[in-house]
């Protein structure tokens, strides 16, 4: 991260805590999906990782903004609803509004792959 890049957070979010603190599990993922905001349109996104709690993804258009609740349609078909808690640059994190089978979501993705590669 360069040093002019200024990381915005969500109001009434809490700033990192200064001792390390076990995160969720994360599985790290490279997978085109589309994002429509509550005010921003719908544009492609690539997500980047993913918990049972949130996921992590870089917009390549207009970000949507910090607070707004938005839609994810991934590439498996999987609509997940969130709300943008952070935003770096073209990156941002979501926390999911319900939890997220990541086990099934694996699954999913990787009969998706097989059959591609199949057919």
């Amino acid at each position: 991260m360069s040093t002019s890049t200024r990381i915005a957070m969500a109001p009434g979010a809490q700033p990192p805590p200064t001792s390390p603190r076990p995160r969720e599990a994360r599985a790290r993922i490279c997978v085109a999906a589309r994002m429509q905001g509550s005010y921003s349109g719908e544009q492609p996104i690539t997500v980047r990782d993913i918990s049972q709690f949130g996921l992590g993804g870089e917009a390549t258009a207009l970000m949507a903004d910090i607070g707004e609740d938005v839609t994810i349609v991934l590439a498996s078909g999987d609509t997940l609803r969130g709300e943008i808690r952070w935003i770096d640059g073209d990156t941002f994190g979501l926390r999911l509004a319900a939890p997220l089978d990541v086990a099934r979501l694996a699954s999913v993705n990787a009969l998706r792959q097989r059959l591609i590669a199949e057919a």
